[in-house]
């Protein structure tokens, strides 16, 4: 790397196009996110409008979602805790 001034200002040059294209990464995540966002919002009025509970629904679909190997370890956590409290 060179030295003095000149490397301030390259390293200061690379940083400020990096965090401008940090910036454009996320406006265009946004463009495609906030659709989906959409769609997520109203699957779950559609739902809601069916009788389930909105909030239920969203954990239920949390863990769904989760490595069902790290669903089995809190599985056996809750159990362990679940019979420690009947005792």
């Amino acid at each position: 790397m060179t030295k003095g001034h000149n490397s301030r200002s390259l390293v200061r040059e690379y940083a400020d196009r990096i965090v401008n294209l940090n910036g454009q990464v996320k406006e265009a995540m946004e463009e495609y996110v906030k659709p989906i966002r959409e769609n997520i919002k109203a699957v779950l009025k559609e739902a809601e409008s069916h009788g389930l509970d909105k909030g239920v629904l969203k954990e239920a679909v949390r863990r769904y979602s989760m490595d069902k190997q790290f669903v089995a370890e809190v599985q056996v956590y809750e159990s362990a805790l679940l019979e420690s409290m009947m005792e």
